[in-house]
């Protein structure tokens, strides 16, 4: 017999007289079993979990996003673009963000809406890969497409080629404070994506750079510079 199994059947296996060091040792090994196997299990669900996690966020938006402010200047993002570039990123692109009403026939929602440039959007979002319904591109020059999550589309009662309202908080703003009747743009639905994440889906919506600056009118207030992602 082997040594080590001799030296474990002794330890296990009593004699009659000692029996109750032999429940004691099986107690033992069944508990060192169940211990490791929930251990075994707990690291695997974190682990599967770590990578959902990162394909959702990481997969889906830029890596960095450099957001200006009022007080930013031209000269300042230059600085950071011409860094950007030299640093050997896989893409770089420009976009303005920020909060919107979106209106339809069904219902009325508060969300982000993003403006992106078509050409660089595949290179600094997964957001092409998400397409389920229509289309991903966002064509500059080619009308005000916008592309709805799927949770949002369903709660606005909106599909592909169907129309809706688009009113910035700017617009709200002017209202009260110059009495100007705010601006109201229409937007066709180009396509519907899906991320597995329902609370992004429900908050999210992403339109070409151009239709965006026209929203938000950034040549007001941004000196018609947007800000940067990249990856």
């Amino acid at each position: 017999m082997n040594y080590s199994w001799y030296i474990a059947k002794r330890y296990l296996v009593s004699k009659r007289e000692a029996a109750f060091i032999t429940v004691i040792s099986i107690i033992s090994v069944i508990g060192i079993t169940i211990g490791v196997a929930a251990l075994l299990i707990v690291l695997s669900v974190f682990n599967g979990f770590n990578s959902l996690v990162t394909d959702i966020l990481v997969g889906f938006d830029p890596h960095l996003r450099i957001s200006v402010s009022r007080e930013t200047t031209p000269q300042e993002l230059h600085k950071i673009e011409t860094f950007l570039q030299n640093e050997n990123s896989a893409g770089i692109g420009e976009f303005v963000s920020g909060k919107v009403m979106l209106i339809s026939k069904k219902a009325t929602r508060v969300v982000f809406l993003r403006g992106v440039e078509a050409n660089s959007l595949s290179k600094i979002s997964g957001l092409n890969d998400k397409i389920i319904i229509g289309s991903g591109e966002l064509q500059e020059g080619e009308g005000n497409k916008i592309i709805l999550g799927y949770s949002l589309a369903d709660k606005l009662g909106l599909d592909v080629g169907d129309s809706m309202y688009v009113l910035s908080a700017s617009s709200v703003n002017n209202y009260f404070l110059t009495m100007q009747i705010p601006k109201l743009i229409q937007c066709e639905v180009s396509g519907i994506y899906e991320s597995n994440n329902r609370e992004y889906d429900a908050v999210y919506a992403f339109t070409s750079l151009s239709t965006g600056k026209h929203i938000y009118n950034t040549k007001k207030y941004f000196r018609n510079r947007p800000s940067i992602e990249f990856v």
